[in-house]
């Protein structure tokens, strides 16, 4: 099993809104299910806010972290990337995640902000 220590960054930005953490779906294939897009691409409202996607529900993928919080998950070693989405259909960046190592630690930060829509951006953190 691997572990992964994910800690959220707390931001103004996105301070209110969950992201939610996956592992076990390809990010490829989220995309392609919902017709997802990177927060580059997506469509936004009038108001700077993403276009919502009705018929996806995070829970169904991942676990939620909220804004200042840590998340210890524990993982298949099959399982070789990590990524997040907000509840919108935004996803994050995705992490490659090696073989060879058992333990990572995760950063969560939010981009984006006034102008654009807010989303999860994910950094590996050196092993402590």
């Amino acid at each position: 099993m691997k572990e992964l220590i994910i800690y959220r960054k707390r931001q103004f930005p996105g301070l209110l809104m969950p992201y939610w953490i996956i592992t076990e779906f390809s990010r490829a294939d989220l995309i392609e299910e919902y017709r997802l897009e990177d927060p580059d691409t997506r469509g936004i409202s009038f108001w700077g806010q993403p276009y919502s996607t009705a018929e996806f529900h995070p829970d169904d993928y991942g676990v939620g972290i909220s804004s200042g919080k840590t998340l210890h998950l524990e993982v298949k070693d099959e399982i070789r990337s990590v990524y997040a989405v907000t509840l919108d259909g935004v996803l994050s960046n995705e992490l490659r995640l090696e073989p060879d190592s058992a333990s990572y630690r995760i950063l969560v930060t939010t981009r984006g902000g006034w102008r654009a829509p807010s989303y999860p951006q994910l950094t590996l953190l050196p092993p402590s």
